[in-house]
């Protein structure tokens, strides 16, 4: 079977920077990381571009009420804010490993959480 992952915002960040490319997976991503890149002070129409294109391949996942009442409650138990609280309760409600190297998702217990590494 194959991996599922939700991708971060940062795995984004750092993917665009050092042009990688990731393994061969199931990857998906939310609306949250999409206007979160897109926000960026300085961002250029050429990297609005890029975000635009990589996201149009991917999967965005919907959030839902139950997700946002999930989100509020790990965003107060870990003390998240709410875009990074509902990014966990997404990789929650969808069984998802979420890749990130922000260390203040990491202290989520509810999910699955795999650091990514470039060389």
């Amino acid at each position: 079977m194959q991996s599922r992952y939700l991708l971060d915002t940062n795995v984004f960040i750092y993917a665009f920077n050092k042009e990688l490319e990731l393994p061969e997976a199931y990857y998906c991503t939310t609306e949250i990381s999409k206007n979160e890149l897109l926000s960026f002070p300085n961002i250029t129409d050429e990297e609005k571009a890029q975000v635009e294109k990589l996201f149009s391949k991917l999967k965005i996942l919907d959030t839902n009420k139950t997700i946002e009442a999930n989100a509020k409650l790990i965003g107060e138990k870990y003390d998240l804010t709410t875009a990074d609280a509902t990014i966990c309760a997404t990789a929650y409600a969808y069984d998802l490993t979420l890749i990130t190297n922000d260390p203040t998702l990491h202290q989520v217990k509810e999910i699955q959480i795999e650091h990514f590494y470039f060389s």
